[in-house]
């Protein structure tokens, strides 16, 4: 990460002594590419965060290229693989997405259902409906959490985004040609995988601890409650009940309270997530302060992933902590921001951009907190 900014400075730096009539007074603006996109330019002067920002906005240009040659050749697959060559004096016969699916297509849906379940959510809202729910035209992405007919429209813009092209504006077929069911195992295989490493494989490194206090639903209960966010009841000596912010699990140098300065920092997330995506090895590789990459192919290899999601932190897929990274993104949040920095540089450091019982009110302070940080602000020429 050093090095290429250190390159993109030496870069600008080149081109402002050339025409410092023209670069004399800017830090960065956006240079056209040959498809006529804006691709960022850095100035000598350049702060870090402009830096970071330009690097994660052409991270977003490559990964849009590369998104797209991806759909291309699923579509010449698709082409391929469900067309034969037409008899003389025969129209070709389209395909019909109702028959049943290949073994190699189904292998290829249940590929994507496992990456789901990782970079997107544990579980699908009303599972047998998310695949034939219609797209609502109206849906503003801005609005996702406000309704559950919102919040389901969200799904389903994620479920989009994620199939081959083909299938995006078919996807009430999937139910019938068995898509949809091998999707649906593919989350649920990646869950039980999951599970393993994160309770047997790797879980007494994870969290301190002995793979006894990891072994039934009860004894993780007694040990790890208080960790996970349990506030007992003053009036009641055994009630009480989970907080989703006031989490020590959440936190780097937790302090007994919620701070947005320090969300989803902690070690401990960091050390499942490369658990989950890179394996078991991964997590002594992290904790030892070495880059957490090892010689077996990796999930987010075989996922073709470059940088940090949302999906990715929150790990739980609760809706509550992907509401407050997917706002923070959009508004452009410092303390959001950060965290993705901070994700992006441990996991993808090679790459150009490195049950509550809550009843709302800690929801909403978090909620509060966010809005009061400062906006990182793009310049004019950006």
């Amino acid at each position: 990460m050093a090095k290429k900014r250190g390159r993109a400075a030496e870069s600008s730096s080149s081109e402002s002594d050339s025409d410092s009539d023209s670069h004399h007074s800017k830090s960065g603006s956006d240079t056209p590419t040959d498809d006529g996109r804006s691709s960022p330019e850095i100035g000598p002067d350049a702060t870090q965060e402009a830096l970071y920002r330009a690097l994660r906005k052409q991270q977003s240009l490559v990964n849009e290229v590369r998104g797209e040659s991806k759909r291309m050749r699923r579509k010449l697959a698709d082409v391929t693989n469900s067309t034969k060559p037409p008899k003389k004096g025969h129209k070709r016969q389209k395909r019909d997405h109702n028959t049943a699916a290949s073994d190699c297509e189904l292998e290829d849906i249940r590929v994507l259902g496992r990456k789901f379940a990782v970079t997107n959510m544990l579980w699908l809202r009303d599972k047998k409906k998310a695949f034939t729910t219609p797209v609502d035209d109206a849906y503003n992405p801005r609005e996702r959490f406000e309704t559950k007919s919102s919040k389901v429209q969200g799904q389903l813009a994620d479920l989009r985004d994620i199939l081959p092209e083909a299938l995006q504006k078919k996807m009430k077929c999937m139910e019938k040609n068995g898509l949809a069911d091998a999707f649906r195992a593919g989350m649920s295989d990646q869950r039980s995988t999951m599970s393993h490493r994160i309770r047997r494989a790797a879980g007494p490194d994870i969290f301190g601890c002995t793979s006894q206090q990891l072994l039934t639903s009860a004894s993780r209960a007694e040990n790890f409650h208080k960790r996970i966010g349990w506030v007992p009841d003053p009036e009641n000596a055994t009630g009480g009940k989970y907080d989703p912010w006031i989490v020590e699990i959440l936190h780097k140098d937790y302090e007994g309270k919620f701070d947005r300065d320090t969300v989803f920092l902690s070690p401990t997330l960091q050390y499942i997530f490369a658990a989950i995506e890179r394996g078991p090895s991964a997590v002594a590789l992290l904790q030892a302060g070495k880059e957490p990459v090892v010689q077996a192919e990796t999930n987010d290899q075989i996922w073709g992933s470059v940088q940090t999601t949302p999906g990715d932190i929150t790990g739980s897929a609760v809706l509550t902590y992907l509401e407050y990274l997917t706002t923070g993104l959009e508004k452009r949040k410092a303390s959001v921001i950060n965290i993705f920095r901070v994700w992006d540089a441990i996991f993808y450091p090679n790459s150009m951009a490195s049950g509550s019982a809550d009843d709302g009110k800690s929801t909403a302070a978090a909620m509060d907190a966010l809005n009061a940080d400062e906006e990182v602000v793009e310049s004019e020429e950006e």
